[in-house]
Order: structure tokens, then sequence, then C-alpha cells
């Protein structure tokens, strides 16, 4: 997976055009090629260049998008978008200064979607930005979910992509930061019904696999007893009696452990103790195997 390169730069003051799409863009397979179109909501606003990409050529820099506040550029970046691009200018933490975000697609079969969201400091007179990092699938969204001003940026955990199964078998826990002041600060646990729903969505995912086939499904179960120990002790318990009862003792996937330079130098025994130690490894269960409290972490 190659990351797409962004280069930023100040601009001198300039005036942006006088053409106007509205709050958000959407660029996809068939979006030809444009200069120069607006975006605006309020104060900010941003002008956007695409070329579409051609067949057989790797694309570089082939999105170009300059930052306006009141009419004058503050930031010019080239970016790679690969067949995908989104910008939308929106409030995301209730302080009446919307914030750009620009979403972009690196290309590959499940790969890979990072966003950047633009946030304009008056006390400072600029913008800063923050990224998400590169992402499976389109990456995540957001969404206030609790109806605070506040959004959320939900997402799930790419750790469990392959992990213990292939990326169709393979049912990752959702993760959920929220945005403010600048920062996304991990707030998973803090939207119990949503997990429980996921949980659910997950349980429902295995009974269905295990109808039509007599094993596989230790990618589903993985996710499925991890995000129930978000759930707290209880929940914890009842997923991972369930995985003990249920597990593919024949598939050997993800048994292997692995040195930092990532060669396999010994195996688990079985699935659930490599589960266990990955779930510790990831943060879900702390050192005895118990799961963890809430825990805040910066994107």
């Amino acid at each position: 997976m190659k990351k797409a390169s962004i280069l930023f730069a100040l601009v001198g003051v300039a005036v942006a055009p006088p053409v106007l799409a509205g709050p958000s863009l959407v660029i996809n397979y068939n979006t030809s090629a444009f200069e120069n179109l607006i975006l605006q909501n309020g104060d900010i606003s941003v002008t956007v260049s695409y070329t579409p990409r051609t067949p057989g050529q790797v694309t570089e820099n082939n999105l170009r998008y300059e930052l306006f506040y009141q009419g004058q550029s503050q930031q010019s970046i080239e970016a790679s978008a690969y067949n995908h691009a989104e910008f939308r200018i929106q409030d995301l933490d209730n302080d009446d200064i919307p914030e750009v975000v620009v979403q972009d697609f690196s290309g590959g079969a499940h790969c890979c979607t990072n966003h950047v969201v633009y946030r304009w400091q008056p006390e400072s007179e600029q913008f800063s930005s923050l990224e998400t990092g590169y992402r499976d699938g389109l990456g995540g969204n957001f969404r206030d979910l609790d109806g605070d001003g506040y959004s959320e940026f939900m997402t799930v955990d790419n750790a469990f992509l392959y992990r213990f199964s292939s990326y169709a078998g393979s049912y990752p826990p959702q993760q959920i930061f929220t945005y403010g002041g600048g920062t996304l600060t991990e707030t998973t646990r803090s939207f119990p019904d949503l997990l429980q729903s996921g949980v659910d969505d997950m349980r429902e995912a295995f009974d269905r696999l295990r109808q039509r086939e007599d094993r596989y499904g230790n990618g589903i179960l993985a996710g499925y007893v991890a995000q129930s120990s978000l759930l707290g002790p209880e929940a914890y318990e009842t997923a991972w009696q369930f995985m003990l009862e249920n597990y593919d003792r024949e598939d050997d996937w993800g048994l292997g452990i692995r040195d930092e330079g990532g060669d396999i130098v010994d195996q688990h025994s079985d699935f659930p103790t490599a589960l266990r130690a990955f779930l510790i490894e990831t943060g879900y269960l702390d050192e005895v195997g118990q799961p963890v409290g809430e825990v805040e972490e910066l994107l």
C-alpha cells in the first residue's frame, strides 16, 4: 500500500474564483476533469481541481485544492486520488466555524481511505490539519451520534483484518472517535447501545455462516469477543464462552507468533490462546486477560 503524497505550502493572498458548488463534492470513477470548482460554507471555502486517473499509470498529484478564509488564500495542497475523493465543509465541533473534511482513496482491492480535517484557528489565523490515517475501504465517516454538536468518526479496528481469517471472513470491532478542538479522542465505550447492536450483528453473521458450512468463522469470533469486551466483564465472559464452544479447532490461521521483524518464530497451541494474546496486545484486555476500562487515545 502506497500512501498518497500530500504536500503543504502556504501561498500568497488571492481571491477565490466566483463559481460556487455548495458545501460538498463527491468525485468518483466517472467524474470528468475540472478546474477551480468552489465549495463554501460561511467564511470557509475551498477550490478543487481534479484530473482523472489514466489507466495503467501511477496516480500522482491529480487532486489539487486550496483553502480560503474570508476569500483569502491560506494553503494549497496537492494529493493523489484513485478514482474517489470527497470534500465536505461542516462544523464538526459546534464552534460555528466549519471544518474542511477531505477524503481520498489510495486504490487497491480493499484499501484504503484517508480523511484530513482542516480547522481554521482564529488565534493564529491559519489552518491546522489532522489525519485519520489510511484505513480499509471508505475509512469511516463523521456523524454526531448523541446530538451534542460534536461529531464522531466511526470506523473499525483494521488490526483484525486478515488476523484470524481472510478479508471476507474477518469482522473487525467498531472504533469511535469524537472530534473536538482539532483532535480525535477515542470514545468507543461511550456508545454501548451501538456496540451491542454490532455484537448482535456479529452473532447473526456467525450463525448464518455455520448454517452454510461445518467449519470456519474464527475471524468473526475474534471481532465478536473483542467488541463484547468493550461492554464490560459480563458481556466479555458470555462471548468468550460462546467462542470456546464454537471455534474451528482445525483452523490454524493466526496461530503463528511473530518477532519484531514479522517472521514466525513459534506458534500458539490453539485459537483461544492466540486470541487472548492478540486482545492483550491490542489493548482490549489487560495483562491478566480482563477487559480494560475506558482509555482515551488520540489519533
